[in-house]
């Protein structure tokens, strides 16, 4: 079905998010701060880093202000277009691969990163052992691999009328599936939640400082364009939610599970932090190849 939006915006396609025109909504900080996180406490000087689902490239772009060179790869032509448009510099390469296909690896030259990072891509992916095998296979000696995706839980008991939070989601994960999944491919995985204090009341209740009609509405609509509907609607003076605010990165916290496990019910992302791979070195067959370098 045509729906007039470019191919990296089509839900049949899968979504995508341009911080162009999105400045200070709140999907642009959760995103954002994602990428903040992983920044801060896992790139360094010197080291080569990887972003699998780069989309738009913005990820790839602030891994790069740190890291020695960042590459990202994603399937969409239209998507890397704009990410090479916008982020393209010394320190960046964007190629276009499936992040499903068992030779990944080979694809990147084999090459092994410090830092992988994959924010918002695998609840799109239906065969994602295999994506979740490739970064396993990705990563250098003692590299890391960041993972971010939708909180299930969340989904299902904040928005009741949702099978999913986007409809491009192939399945969303719950703490226990998400964990069980990259231990498969990992030896240690340290679990997080990435929550807002404050942005949803008690349980059942109504998020704080919003009205039940407010969160009617945005149950009713997709919530990629929930915030740039009612910021329309604000401005019209037709809605006034008393929420015509700027969302920042600074407003978002990352708690690890063990510290606060009742945290799962207001999540919006889990994140995962996974160490010393199973399968470092390995092909899609299980044979054994020489780790090159792209930069």
């Amino acid at each position: 079905m045509q729906t007039g939006l470019p191919e990296w915006r089509q839900p049949s396609t899968h979504a995508r998010h341009d911080l162009v025109g999105q400045e200070g909504s709140l999907d642009t900080a959760l995103h954002l701060s994602r990428y903040a996180w992983a920044r801060s406490h896992f790139c360094h000087p010197g080291e080569r880093v990887l972003d699998l689902g780069c989309g738009t490239g913005f990820g790839v772009s602030f891994l790069a202000d740190v890291a020695r060179h960042a590459t990202g790869v994603d399937f969409s032509e239209d998507g890397l277009e704009l990410a090479q448009k916008l982020y393209a510099s010394a320190k960046t390469t964007f190629l276009r691969a499936d992040l499903t296909d068992p030779s990944l690896a080979s694809h990147l030259g084999c090459a092994t990163f410090d830092l992988v990072t994959s924010m918002e891509t695998i609840e799109h992916l239906d065969d994602y052992f295999t994506f979740i095998a490739s970064a396993a296979r990705l990563l250098a000696p003692d590299g890391v691999f960041v993972l971010g995706t939708p909180n299930r839980r969340m989904t299902y008991e904040r928005y009741p009328n949702r099978r999913h939070m986007d409809r491009s989601h192939i399945q969303e994960f719950t703490l226990v599936a998400l964990e069980h999944s990259l231990r498969e491919a990992f030896e240690q995985v340290e679990m997080y939640f990435q929550v807002i204090p404050g942005y949803w009341g008690p349980r059942g209740a109504e998020p704080s400082a919003r009205s039940g009609r407010l969160q009617r509405l945005r149950e009713s609509i997709p919530p990629r364009i929930a915030p740039v509907i009612l910021r329309a609607l604000m401005r019209a003076g037709v809605w006034d939610t008393g929420l015509s605010r700027s969302w920042s990165v600074e407003d978002i916290e990352f708690s690890e599970v063990t510290l606060d496990p009742t945290l799962e019910s207001v999540a919006f992302s889990l994140i995962a932090v996974c160490r010393d791979s199973r399968l470092r070195g390995s092909d899609g067959d299980g044979g054994m190849r020489d780790a090159g370098h792209l930069k």
